[in-house]
C-alpha cells in the first residue's frame, strides 16, 4: 500500500493513509446487521482524511526551530493527561447538576477552557509520543524484516491521532462464542442508541454488544483521545503493531482468516503494546507519579484476581452449555453473574456471547487466557527479543501453521 512522506521544517510528515484491519472493508457483516447500523455508521474514512488534513496544516502553522527540551515534553505530556482527568471530573459535575444551579456556568467556563487547551496541545503531545514509542520498538528489534526492499529504521512510522474513538457494534451466534460480524458506529452515540442497535440485532437471532473502542487499527491509528497515560502509550504501540504485521508479514494478511487468526493476531499486538509502552513508561513518566499505598496495590491485585478467576470460570461454564445447546440456560446464568458481578464492583452494563467473544479476541487479557495465549507465552519467554518474537509468529499465515509451532 503506498505511503507518501513529505519533508516540513525537518520533520517527516505523512501525507497519505494506510487503510488497515478494522477499515470500512473490515468484517463485512450480513445483510440484517447492515439494515440496522448504517443509521448510525461512521463514515470511518472521510473521518480519518480530515484528522489527517487538519494535523498538515497544524504542522504548517507551527513555527520553525521550535523545540523543547527533554522536561518540557514530558511535562507537556503529563499535562495532557492530567487535563483529562480535570475534564472527566468536570463533566461529571456538570452533567449531576441541574441547569439552574448557579455554580453549573462556572464548571462549563472551567470545562471548556480544560478541552480548549488539552486540544491546543494535542498535536504536539501526538509528535512526542510518537517519537518515544518509536524509539522504544526500534531497541526491542522491530524493524522491518530483512529484504524489505528500500525500508530502512522504524517503518511504518509510530504515528498516531488523539481522537474521540467510534464504537463497535459487534455480534455473535447465541449457539457459539465468535464474531460473526463488527460494525463501525459513530463516536456520538447515546445510550438510547445503543441499546436500540442491540435489540434490532438481537430481534434477528444474535448476540450483541456495543462498545467504544480504545484504539483502532486505520494509519495512522486512532488512539482514544480520553484514556490514561499508561493505556495510551501501551495503544500505540499495539496498533503500530498491526500495521506492521500488515505490511510486512503473512500473520498481519490472515487477521480476517477466522476468529482464531484474528485472537492470534491481537494477542501478539497485545504483547508488543504492553512491553513496548511499559518501556517508555518507565523510562519518561513512572517517576511522576505518586507510588500508591500498598494497602490500595494489595485491594487492587486482589481485585483484578477475583474477576479473572470469575470470568475464566463463567467462560468455561458458558461453552460448556452452548455445546450442550442450552442456549436460554447460558444467557440466564451469564445475566445473573452480570448482577453478582456489578454488587462487587465490577460494573458490566452486558455480559453475553459477543461481550465474550470480543473480550476473548485478546487471550492474554485477565479471566480471557486461552491455549493460544499460552503459547504465545511461551514462544514470547524463549525468544531473546520482541524482534524475534515477531519473527517467529509472523511466519503464521494460517491456524496449521500456527500448530506447528509448537511441535
Amino acid at each position: 500500500m503506498p505511503v507518501m512522506i513529505q519533508k516540513m521544517g525537518g520533520r517527516r510528515l505523512l501525507a497519505m493513509s494506510l487503510v488497515l484491519l478494522m477499515s470500512v472493508v473490515s468484517c463485512l457483516p450480513p445483510k440484517g446487521v447492515d439494515r440496522v447500523a448504517a443509521p448510525y455508521s461512521e463514515d470511518t474514512l472521510r473521518y480519518h482524511l480530515e484528522a489527517l488534513a487538519q494535523r498538515v496544516v497544524s504542522k504548517l502553522q507551527s513555527r520553525p526551530g521550535e523545540a523543547f527540551s527533554l522536561d518540557q515534553e514530558v511535562g507537556l505530556v503529563e499535562e495532557y493527561f492530567v487535563l483529562n482527568g480535570q475534564i472527566k471530573r468536570l463533566d461529571k459535575e456538570v452533567s449531576l447538576r441541574a441547569q439552574s444551579d448557579g455554580v453549573i456556568a462556572a464548571l462549563s467556563d472551567q470545562l471548556g477552557w480544560a478541552r480548549h487547551r488539552r486540544d491546543s496541545i494535542k498535536g504536539q503531545v501526538e509528535d512526542i509520543v510518537t517519537r518515544q514509542v518509536g524509539e522504544s520498538l526500534q531497541e526491542a528489534g522491530l524493524s522491518p524484516p530483512d529484504g524489505s526492499r528500500g525500508v530502512s529504521g522504524l517503518f511504518p512510522p509510530s504515528a498516531f491521532f488523539l481522537l474521540k474513538p467510534p464504537y463497535v457494534l459487534v455480534s455473535s451466534p447465541r449457539e457459539s462464542i465468535e464474531i460473526s460480524s463488527s460494525y463501525l458506529l459513530a463516536s456520538q452515540l447515546s445510550m438510547s442508541n445503543i441499546e436500540d442497535l442491540e435489540k434490532q440485532v438481537e430481534a434477528q437471532g444474535l448476540s450483541a454488544l456495543v462498545e467504544v473502542t480504545g484504539g483502532f487499527s486505520l494509519y495512522p491509528a486512532w488512539v482514544a483521545e480520553d484514556d490514561d497515560l499508561r493505556r495510551t502509550l501501551q495503544t500505540v504501540a499495539h496498533e503500530w503493531t498491526h500495521a506492521y504485521l500488515f505490511l510486512f508479514f503473512p500473520l498481519g494478511r490472515a487477521y480476517f482468516q477466522g476468529q482464531q487468526m484474528r485472537t492470534i493476531n491481537e494477542t501478539v499486538a497485545g504483547t508488543v503494546g504492553h512491553e513496548v509502552g511499559e518501556a517508555v513508561y518507565r523510562r519518561y513518566y513512572a517517576a511522576l507519579e505518586a507510588p500508591a499505598p500498598q494497602a490500595a496495590v494489595a485491594a487492587a491485585r486482589e481485585r483484578e484476581f477475583d474477576f479473572a478467576k470469575r470470568m475464566g470460570a463463567l467462560r468455561a461454564a458458558v461453552e460448556g452449555m452452548l455445546a450442550d445447546g442450552r442456549v436460554e440456560q447460558a444467557e440466564a446464568y451469564m445475566e445473573a453473574e452480570r448482577l453478582r458481578l456489578v454488587a462487587r464492583g465490577f460494573y458490566l452494563r452486558r455480559l453475553n456471547q459477543a461481550y465474550l467473544a470480543l473480550h476473548g479476541t485478546y487471550a492474554d487479557n485477565p479471566g480471557f487466557e486461552s491455549p493460544i495465549g499460552t503459547v504465545l507465552k511461551d514462544i514470547r519467554s524463549k525468544s531473546r527479543s520482541l524482534g524475534d518474537f515477531i519473527r517467529k509468529v509472523g511466519a503464521v499465515s494460517s491456524y496449521a501453521d500456527f500448530h506447528e509451532l509448537t511441535e
